[in-house]
């Protein structure tokens, strides 16, 4: 609330004190914003050795916003030797979550063979999940990827599409993404005829993904223009042991994309507990669940849907 000013006036003092009192209680959530605060210089001095303790307490216990922070410190060496393979170790396992920064970062160490074999397959994936959930460095590179032929086939009306997300994306500190995706597009738009800027620019007014809510496995708050999808199979996640042993009760909340064949896939965590519990629901969720899908004028759409599931110990 402090560090937001959510109800309460922003007071960064009194916002690092209770994150030190939760964190030092080893609540994760705390120690991943206190480790965010130190990184960020927000409202304390900027302390990379702080913020790497605290984000490597809440890392292992499976916070992907501390993993992801914790990887893109390894990738940069900002504070910490710069080490590839940590970095994608913890990026891993933040991208794995949905986290759309790690999944970015990860795709450029594929991208450009950062402490690996470069694989482009690999980085398509990676950087196609972060550029759904609207990374504009993703994007760009996305964009780039399609525009060069970088072990995909050249396609310049991929390529525009996802420089022109990225463009109209980028913003603060991406100025020099928005740059380099508008000088990219600027780079071949001549050789593209009239009818393939066109189809282009159709794509990037149309490709926009419908968001459905899913609270405790009832669909509510459909944009009406489109039919609501189905749930065909929905099984609960399990609690772990280890979630169990500490009585951690709580929402994972998520923004997940349900595809015109009724599966589920690329889902972003939005609301953490740790404890494998984010992770079961995440399985869960994109192995098992199964949809009649959404409608547009008659015809199988893709959609976005924000979960929640709730874990709770009786």
């Amino acid at each position: 609330m402090y560090l937001k000013g959510n109800g309460v006036p922003q007071d960064y003092k009194e916002a690092e004190k209770w994150f030190r009192k939760a964190a030092k209680k080893g609540i994760s959530e705390a120690q991943a914003n206190l480790g965010i605060m130190y990184l960020q210089g927000i409202g304390v001095t900027q302390d990379y050795k702080e913020a790497e303790k605290w984000f490597r307490k809440a890392a292992k216990k499976g916070i992907s916003k501390a993993q992801a922070n914790l990887g893109i410190m390894y990738l940069q060496g900002n504070g910490v030797s710069q080490d590839y393979k940590e970095a994608k170790k913890w990026l891993r396992e933040a991208a794995k979550k949905g986290r759309p920064s790690a999944q970015a970062n990860l795709g450029i160490i594929y991208l450009q063979g950062m402490g690996v074999t470069r694989d482009y397959k690999e980085a398509e994936k990676w950087l196609v999940k972060a550029a759904e959930h609207g990374d504009a460095a993703a994007q760009y590179n996305l964009g780039t990827m399609y525009a060069k032929g970088l072990g995909v086939k050249m396609d310049y009306i991929q390529a525009y599409l996802w420089l022109t997300f990225s463009i109209a994306g980028s913003t603060g500190r991406q100025n020099q993404t928005l740059q380099k995706a508008t000088d990219l597009r600027d780079s071949f738009v001549e050789k593209m005829t009239p009818r393939q800027i066109s189809e282009a620019e159709q794509l990037a007014k149309e490709w926009k993904f419908t968001k459905f809510y899913i609270l405790n496995n009832e669909v509510a708050r459909a944009e009406r223009a489109v039919s609501d999808p189905v749930m065909l199979t929905c099984p609960l996640p399990l609690y772990t042991e280890q979630a169990r042993n500490a009585r951690i009760s709580g929402i994972v909340g998520m923004r997940c994309f349900i595809r015109k064949d009724g599966t589920v896939d690329n889902c972003m965590l939005t609301r953490e507990l740790g404890f494998g519990l984010d992770e079961t629901a995440l399985n869960t969720i994109e192995k098992q669940w199964r949809f009649k899908p959404a409608t547009y004028k008659g015809k199988p759409v893709d959609i976005q849907a924000d979960i929640e599931t709730t874990f709770s110990i009786y």
